[in-house]
């Protein structure tokens, strides 16, 4: 049974949380998500989205083996299940509760479905990177990867979620607004999967892996005393120039003159940049030699997390530097 008086409670919530988004972030919902009509449909479908109903007739019960009815009863009562199992307070149950490391959704969205090559994508986009940025818990980025997985389903090109559908699916009442699209910027940096829809004006997963897997399968083949030269002779290159002298990864202080004139230091951390500035030699840690002129040298390092994450971006830009390489030409190369 359905509380008539819930589900109208409901409908007014969003239908305010939709004339406020659309006011405050105008194209971020389709036009009709404020019409009236719409706000009917919620009371109709309550406790399911109107959103996840069409998904779940337009897309899947496009597919030869979705059941129809059937198929969507199985399917909504493995949903509700769920969402009661995991104590999730909310609302409306929409595209986004859909949880992909369920056994039993996986059974009825990918066995049931033939759809068992998504499973790749499933596990590696859905649930790990999508996890990861949520930090363990099941937060915007995961809710969004699940609608995203939901709508691909299908296979086709057009199969997936512009902007502002996305929003639609997946926004909740204590959410600005921008939520859904920041994170799908963020799946879009990580996921192996994801690629733009043919035409460009929305996202979906695919089968098979896009480049940012290549580039991070390909990463771990880049020697890091390389990636260490690239990351280091780009910040050669920014310091260059201006009234002083550059003096770049001494290895140890002695090689920077202790002289009267202006010096800026790079160093590859900072206790190599603090002894730098402080000593003129400190070959013999023991007895190290002061600096006389220490007004005249700033020394530059960045924090040891920094310059481990620096290097492993290098590490990247170089793999997708030789994967361009290797296919500049020809059908693979577009």
């Amino acid at each position: 049974t359905v509380d008539p008086r819930a589900a109208k409670q409901c409908a007014d919530e969003y239908h305010s949380l939709y004339e406020r988004v659309a006011e405050e972030h105008p194209g971020i919902l389709p036009p009709q998500a404020r019409t009236e009509e719409y706000t009917k449909r919620i009371v109709e479908s309550y406790p399911f989205h109107p959103r996840l109903l069409d998904t779940a007739k337009d897309r899947l019960g496009a597919l030869a083996d979705f059941q129809r009815s059937r198929g969507v009863l199985r399917l909504f009562a493995r949903i509700i299940r769920d969402v009661w199992e995991r104590r999730e307070d909310t609302d409306l149950i929409t595209a986004a509760e859909i949880d992909f490391s369920s056994n039993r959704i996986k059974s009825d969205l990918l066995q049931r479905l033939n759809k068992d090559q998504f499973e790749a994508a499933v596990s590696a986009d859905v649930i790990a990177h999508a996890g990861e940025l949520d930090n363990g818990k099941r937060g915007v980025h995961t809710r969004v990867a699940s609608a995203l997985m939901l709508e691909s389903l299908a296979g086709t090109s057009h199969a997936g979620l512009t902007p502002d559908d996305l929003t639609l699916a997946v926004i909740r009442p204590d959410e600005a607004g921008q939520e859904p699209t920041e994170a799908l910027d963020h799946l879009i940096g990580n996921c192996w999967h994801i690629y733009p829809m043919d035409g460009g004006a929305g996202y979906q997963f695919r089968v098979e892996p896009n480049v940012r897997k290549q580039i991070e399968e390909r990463r771990n083949r880049i020697l890091v005393a390389d990636a260490e030269a690239r990351v280091q002779a780009e910040a050669q290159q920014y310091f260059q120039g201006g009234g002083f002298k550059v003096r770049n990864w001494p290895e140890h202080a002695n090689a920077v003159p202790d002289a009267p004139h202006f010096q800026i230091v790079l160093c590859d951390s900072e206790s190599r940049a603090k002894s730098v500035v402080a000593h003129a030699d400190d070959r013999d840690p023991t007895a190290p030699i002061k600096r006389r002129f220490i007004n005249t040298v700033v020394a530059l390092a960045p924090t040891e997390a920094a310059y481990r994450a620096t290097v492993q971006r290098a590490q990247s830009l170089m793999a997708a530097e030789e994967l361009e390489r290797e296919y500049r030409t020809g059908d693979s190369g577009a």
